[in-house]
C-alpha cells in the first residue's frame, strides 16, 4: 500500500500496522498481537526499530478527533459554533447546548445544525449527509463515517449480525505476542544455573499443540455452564499456578518424572515440580516455591522473546524450547541451559525430538525446517522447500520427517537427502498441523480449508479426505495405543471435536458440547479418555469407549493447551490469563 499524503503529511500502512501492534501489546492482547505480527510481518519492517512512546495510537486518535471537532464547528467567517456535546469515534455527532438541547448558531449562520429528534430518525438524506447536516453544507469523511455508524445503531438486527461476525473472526485468529514483564530471578542465559528459582517466572507456549486427540458425542444441553449429568472437578482438586506474567501458550508433562513445563509470552519457560503426594492449593504452593524459571532474554522485557513452543525428549532428561526471536534452546530437567541453537531467521512455531533423541527438528516462519545435532548443538541440515512459513513438523522415524506450511503443501524429507522424498498437495488453504500415526504408516494433516486428510508414502493423492467440519481445523491428534483401534481426533473453530475411523474414512463421533473454538485436545496415555479445551475456559473429559462426558472444569480465560501426565491421574491446562491449572483426575 502506497503512503497516504495530504498537506505534507505521509502515512504508510506499515506505520499504522505498527501502532496497532503496539496497542495490542500494551493492552495485554498478547495472542492477538502475535497473530497480527505474523500476518502483517511488521516485526520484519524497518518501522519496528522506531522509538514510539506508549499509547501513541490512542494519542493520535484523540488528536484527530479534536481536529474533526474544530473542523465541524468552524463557521465560514472563521468563528466557532458553540457546542457542549462531546465527539465520539463511533457515533454521529449532533451539536447541541446542554441547557436547552438546541445549538445557537454562530454569527455566520452557515451551519444551521440542530439536534436530531425522533422525527428525524428516518431521514435518509440526513443519514447520507451526516447527522443534522444542512442542505448546502459539506460533510467531512469523518462525519459521514460517524453517520453510518449511527445508522447501524438504528438497525439492531444488522448490527448484531455484524458484531457476531466480528467476534467469530477474532476467535479464528491464532498466535501470541510478547508482553513486557517485571524483573524476576531464575535460570537461563545469565546464569545457566540449576535448582530452584524464586517465584515470578513464566511458562512457554506454542502455536502447534502437543497432546493427543479425542472424541465424544453430543451429551450436553447446548447451554453455557456445567454439562448436565457430568461431575465438575472440585476446586479442591485444582492447583492454580499463577506465577506467569503473560498468556501461557504451551504446557507439557515430562514423560518420566513429575515435572510440568510451560511457556509464555513473557519470554520465559518454567519447569514446575508437581508432588504426587499433594493436592489442590498445596500443589500450587509447593510448585511455586520449587519451580525453575528458564529465561530466554538477558534483559527483562526484551522484544520478540515469547516462548512459542516446547517439548521434552522421550527420556525426560532434556527440554527444548523455541521462541519468537528464532532461537531454540535445550535445557536439562533441572533448568540448566545446555545449548543455544541459532540459525532461523524468524519465529519458531514447532519443535519435535526424534525417538532416539539425537536430533531435534524445528519449523519456522522463515520457510525452513532445521534438523539439529543435539550432541554438538549445531545444524545437521537445513531444509528450504516451502514458499511460506513452516507451521508444523513431525517425525516419521529417526531419519524421516514431514513439514507443512501456509503455502498449502506438505513435504516429507530424509536427513542427508537434498530434495523432498515426497510432496503432498491437495489442501486449498493453510495447513495448520501434521501428525504421523504411532506406527509411522499414515500422515494426517488439517487445514483452514475445513478438511483433514490422510496421506500415505508412495501415494500421490490422499487416502481419505475428511470433510465434516464447518470451520478451520486447528489441530489433529492420533490415539496413542497401536494395539487398539486407530482413531484420529480433529479439533475445529466450529466448536466441535470429531473422531474418525481412519481405515473407513468416516466420522465415528462428534463432540458438540463446546460453544467456542476448540484449541487443544489430548488422549490419555491409555487412550481410554479424551480431554478437550476451548476458548472461554471450558475443559471437558470424555470416555472414548462410549463418548460420554465424565468430567468438566470451567477456568478463567481461553485454554491454549491441555495435557495428561504419564500416570494418567492429572491434567494440565494453560490459559490466556497467565495461569496453568493442574487438575487431579479420578473417576
Amino acid at each position: 500500500m502506497k503512503p497516504w499524503k495530504e498537506n505534507g503529511t505521509a502515512i504508510s500502512s506499515e506505520e499504522v500496522n505498527f501502532l496497532v501492534y503496539r496497542y495490542l501489546q500494551e493492552s495485554g492482547f498478547a495472542h492477538s498481537a502475535f497473530t497480527f505480527a505474523y500476518e502483517s510481518q511488521i516485526t520484519k519492517s524497518s518501522v519496528a526499530e522506531a522509538q514510539v512512546a506508549p499509547g501513541m495510537l490512542i494519542t493520535f486518535l484523540q488528536k484527530g478527533l479534536a481536529y474533526v471537532g474544530i473542523e465541524e464547528h468552524l463557521n465560514e467567517d472563521g468563528s466557532e459554533s458553540r457546542c457542549d456535546v462531546d465527539f465520539s469515534l463511533l457515533k454521529a455527532h449532533v451539536c447541541g447546548v446542554r441547557r436547552n438541547g438546541v445549538e445557537r448558531g454562530g454569527s455566520g449562520s452557515g451551519s444551521g445544525k440542530k439536534k436530531r429528534g425522533a422525527d428525524d430518525d428516518n431521514d435518509n438524506d440526513n443519514n447520507r449527509r451526516g447527522a443534522g447536516a444542512g442542505e448546502d453544507e459539506k460533510v467531512s469523511p469523518a462525519a459521514a463515517a460517524a453517520a453510518a455508524a449511527a445508522a447501524a445503531e438504528e438497525a439492531p438486527v444488522a448490527t448484531a449480525a455484524g458484531a457476531a461476525a466480528g467476534s467469530a473472526n477474532m476467535a479464528d485468529t491464532g498466535e501470541a505476542m510478547e508482553v513486557d514483564t517485571g524483573e524476576e530471578r531464575g535460570y537461563g542465559e545469565e546464569n545457566g544455573g540449576a535448582g530452584a528459582a524464586a517465584a515470578g517466572g513464566v511458562a512457554a507456549g506454542t502455536v502447534a499443540a502437543n497432546g493427543e486427540g479425542g472424541m465424544g458425542i453430543s451429551t450436553g444441553d447446548g447451554l453455557e455452564g456445567g454439562p448436565v449429568g457430568c461431575d465438575e472437578i472440585p476446586d479442591g482438586d485444582v492447583a492454580v499456578l499463577n506465577n506467569h506474567h503473560s498468556e501461557v501458550f504451551m504446557c507439557a508433562w515430562n514423560p518420566k518424572y513429575d515435572l510440568l513445563a510451560s511457556g509464555s509470552g513473557d519470554s520465559t519457560a518454567r519447569i514446575w515440580q508437581i508432588s504426587p503426594k499433594l493436592r489442590g492449593s498445596k500443589v500450587a504452593e509447593d510448585a511455586s516455591r520449587t519451580s525453575m524459571v528458564l529465561k530466554h532474554s538477558k534483559e527483562v522485557g526484551d522484544k520478540n522473546k515469547d516462548v512459542t513452543t516446547l517439548e521434552w525428549n522421550r527420556e525426560g532428561t532434556l527440554l527444548a524450547t523455541g521462541s519468537y526471536d528464532g532461537v531454540a534452546r535445550i535445557w536439562s530437567q533441572d533448568g540448566a541451559l545446555q545449548h543455544t541453537l541459532e540459525a532461523h531467521e524468524g519465529p519458531i512455531f514447532s519443535l519435535k525430538w526424534n525417538d532416539k533423541g539425537n536430533f531435534l527438528l524445528s519449523g519456522s516462519s522463515d520457510k525452513s525446517a532445521i534438523v539439529w545435532d543435539v550432541a554438538r548443538g549445531d545444524v545437521q541440515q537445513q531444509f528450504r522447500f516451502h514458499e511460506a512459513p513452516t507451521l508444523d513438523v513431525d517425525w516419521k522415524d529417526d531419519l524421516t520427517f514431514a513439514t507443512c506450511s501456509t503455502d498449502k503443501a506438505i513435504h516429507t524429507c530424509v536427513i542427508g537427502e537434498e530434495y523432498p522424498r515426497q510432496t503432498f498437495t491437495g489442501h486449498c488453504d493453510e495447513v495448520n498441523a501434521i501428525k504421523w500415526d504411532p506406527s509411522g504408516t499414515f500422515l494426517a494433516s488439517c487445514s483452514d480449508d475445513y478438511t483433514a486428510k490422510i496421506w500415505k508414502m508412495g501415494q500421490t493423492s490422499c487416502v481419505h479426505n475428511l470433510e465434516e467440519h464447518d470451520k478451520e481445523i486447528y489441530t489433529i491428534k492420533w490415539s496413542p495405543r497401536p494395539e487398539k483401534k486407530l482413531l484420529l481426533a480433529s479439533a475445529s473453530f466450529d466448536a466441535t471435536v470429531k473422531l474418525w475411523d481412519v481405515h473407513a474414512g468416516k466420522v465415528v463421533s462428534t463432540l458438540q458440547r463446546h460453544q467456542d473454538p476448540v484449541y487443544s485436545v489430548a488422549f490419555s496415555p491409555s487412550g481410554d479418555y479424551l480431554v478437550s479445551g476451548s476458548f472461554a475456559g471450558h475443559l471437558y473429559i470424555w470416555s472414548v469407549k462410549d463418548g460420554t462426558l465424565v468430567k468438566s472444569y470451567q477456568g478463567e480465560g481461553d485454554i491454549f493447551e491441555v495435557a495428561w501426565n504419564f500416570r494418567e491421574d492429572r491434567i494440565a491446562a494453560c490459559f490466556s490469563t497467565s495461569t496453568v491449572c493442574v487438575m487431579d483426575w479420578r473417576m
